[in-house]
């Protein structure tokens, strides 16, 4: 029997079983929990490469061969950290296994056919696509700068009609197709998400059959009780998301007035934390069954920084001026407080906080979600330790999970689009991104968009040929698009998810704030982790 070192074998296959990679410059480590492969039976590429016809590559005719097969990549996700080949059809993952021919080859999962793409990653690290959840773009610039960052679906669009955060575009029928018609020529899905604060069911309902595919409430325009219960009897009877902000003008009373409007009904809430809008208080929202939290990745990493640099930021964006307005500023002042910058990223590695959005206040680095993800998740691991569900295994594989989590597979379930994005399982789109090791999280070697390779750190970002717009059900059955010959596939949320459905992230803990010192408690305990002084991911990237 012929052997190979296991140093020799990683540089020609990349990691195998129980190996472990470090990501980028963090203290995080995976460790490969399975190798798909037989040793010996891996498919390459190269001229001495297995994929060769009467090799490793079927050599008689067959429709159910793949169009491309990734092959010996490191596949990380909310399910596993896996060795293994991708096979992609018609633009969506047919299999996850060992690709080559049955013809030659035992234990073969993918067949990969006379007319298959091989594309070898050995040495990458592939994930899905980043889904980027409540972010405002509605340029051509913006939307490229999502698609270079990995990001493959947003939910949102629009931004300011003015520039600042006081005139949030409404889900008008022209602001619905206008966001459509900017992302068309770009590799990105879209789920349009447009300010419908109402207390009627009128403008909710006209939103949802003009090709809405999430209701938002923003609190810039009020939110009463009255447009809470409206908008989410509308989401209920569309089967659409509700997206809300804590409400700073407090017309919703309190925590409890929030969760009354509610009425145990699911919610989205956007920057749990407060730190944009409504003040820390909030957090304790974080702890119910009807709520999916997120936090607004201005909130993280928590350093020296994180709060002055947001403060000027927010003044702009509520267009404050400080000196006519002292009181305005005072209060935009107030919701940046240390007592829930200390605790948030604790909850977000808890699992409390299950999502990630994006930020109104400073959307420039609405392009480093994953980048922001891990830093923060660095940061906890050398403040909390390893989490009890990887102690024992000397990797960080289940942290890893539950932050990878956060902006892929738990958006797409909140959303209602889960089953076409999200995750790298058979079935679903191939939204992959491809990532050097040394270079994870922070600059994506390829994007791949329905199995196209849609973005390269070669040859950068190509035209849109399979991205995906969702709508409601009633909306797609009215043919509410049509008119504008989208090339866009066209699919309908289903939104029933609840805080419980959160993969690895579905934690419910009692918070508490102290509405004096705001003090964060979770199940009694003290929760207060000091700012970084240094953080990942970054100068040593910043070239």
């Amino acid at each position: 029997m012929t052997t190979i070192n296991r140093s020799d074998y990683a540089r020609a296959y990349g990691p195998t079983t129980n190996d472990q990679i470090r990501l980028a410059d963090t203290e995080l480590f995976i460790r490969v929990e399975r190798d798909f492969h037989t040793y010996g039976e891996e498919s390459t590429v190269s001229a001495l490469g297995v994929s060769r016809i009467n090799s490793g590559r079927f050599s008689g005719p067959d429709d159910n061969t793949p169009d491309m097969v990734l092959v010996n990549a490191v596949i990380l996700d909310w399910w596993g950290v896996v060795k293994a080949d991708i096979g992609i059809k018609d633009g969506r993952i047919s299999a996850i296994g060992a690709a080559g021919s049955t013809e030659v080859q035992p234990n073969i999962d993918i067949v990969i056919g006379p007319a298959t793409t091989v594309l070898d990653l050995a040495g990458m690290i592939v994930t899905p696509g980043t889904i980027a959840l409540d972010v405002p773009a509605n340029s051509a610039e913006s939307f490229a700068r999502l698609v270079e960052a990995g990001v493959t679906t947003l939910v949102g669009g629009g931004g300011s009609a003015t520039g600042i955060g006081m005139a949030p575009p409404g889900a008008s029928p022209n602001n619905i197709e206008s966001i459509a018609l900017a992302a068309e020529p770009f590799p990105l899905n879209l789920v349009i998400s447009l300010a419908v604060n109402s207390s009627e069911t009128q403008a909710p309902e006209d939103a949802s059959n003009y090709g809405a595919g999430a209701l938002r409430l923003n609190d810039l325009n009020g939110m009463t009780p009255g447009a809470i219960d409206a908008v989410l009897t509308v989401s209920e009877q569309f089967n659409m998301p509700m997206l809300m902000e804590p409400a700073s003008g407090n017309e919703s009373d309190s925590v409890e007035g929030i969760l009354a409007a509610t009425s145990n009904r699911p919610v989205v809430l956007l920057g749990v934390e407060g730190m944009e809008v409504g003040g820390p208080l909030y957090l304790e929202l974080a702890g119910a069954p009807n709520i999916m939290p997120s936090t607004r990745i201005s909130a993280i990493p928590y350093t020296h920084d994180t709060l002055p640099a947001l403060l000027d930021p927010l003044l702009i964006y509520n267009d404050v001026k400080p000196i006519a307005d002292p009181e305005a500023a005072g209060l935009a002042a107030d919701t940046l407080n240390p007592g829930a910058a200390r605790a948030v990223e604790c909850l977000l590695d808890m699992g409390a906080i299950s999502l990630l959005s994006g930020s109104h206040v400073i959307p420039e680095i609405n392009t480093e979600i994953a980048k922001r993800a891990f830093m923060s998740a660095h940061k906890m691991k050398l403040q909390r330790g390893e989490l009890f569900e990887d102690q024992g295994t000397n990797a960080d594989n289940f942290r890893v999970r539950r932050w990878l989590s956060k902006y892929t597979i738990n958006p797409a379930i909140a959303c209602g689009i889960s089953a076409d994005v999200g995750s790298i399982e058979a079935g679903k789109l191939a939204d992959l991104v491809v990532w050097r090791p040394a270079e994870f999280a922070v600059r994506p070697y390829q994007v791949f968009k329905s199995g196209d390779r849609s973005f390269s750190s070669e040859f950068g970002i190509t035209a849109n040929r399979s991205a995906m717009l969702w709508m409601t059900g009633a909306a797609v059955d009215k043919e509410a698009m049509n008119h504008l010959q989208l090339s866009s596939q066209i699919g309908a949320v289903l939104s029933t998810a609840s805080k419980k459905d959160m993969k690895l992230n579905e934690t419910m803990p009692y918070i508490s704030v102290n509405s004096v010192t705001f003090e964060v408690h979770a199940d009694g305990k003290l929760i207060a982790f000091e700012p970084a002084k240094e953080v990942k991911l970054n100068q040593l990237y910043s070239f």
